[in-house]
């Protein structure tokens, strides 16, 4: 239960930082990896599939606070074969991955008042 608990705060933190190089883009799934190994560990790897109006999709990996595209495509089934790659690889590294069913952004006041900041 603490396990969980962490992971939401962990998922809330991270659906705050927007990049705003996204713009136009909608956050279509996340999951969140820790280090099943690490007691207390903060480590977390994030995957995200993004949708674009024109129904293209992009996979982004994210690992100590830095997110690369692995993956753009015309298929959101090809964004999401992609992830499924990465985190079985986490998972047989001993991450345990948890997809969320909901995603939501969520911007604070003083968000809004600074200047964009880049992952």
């Amino acid at each position: 239960m603490k396990q969980i608990g962490m992971m939401l705060s962990v998922v809330v933190m991270v659906l705050m930082l927007v990049d705003a190089a996204y713009a136009g883009e909608k956050l279509k799934q996340i999951t969140i990896c820790r280090d099943s190994r690490a007691s207390g560990s903060k480590s977390v790897r994030t995957l995200r599939v993004y949708e674009a109006d024109d129904q293209t999709c992009k996979a982004t990996y994210s690992k100590t606070d830095v997110e690369q595209t692995v993956g753009l495509n015309r298929s959101n089934k090809q964004c999401d074969s992609i992830l499924e790659g990465i985190r079985k690889n986490l998972e047989e590294s001993h991450w345990n991955c948890k997809k969320m069913n909901s995603v939501s952004v969520l911007e604070s006041k003083e968000a809004k008042e600074q200047p964009a900041r880049t992952l």
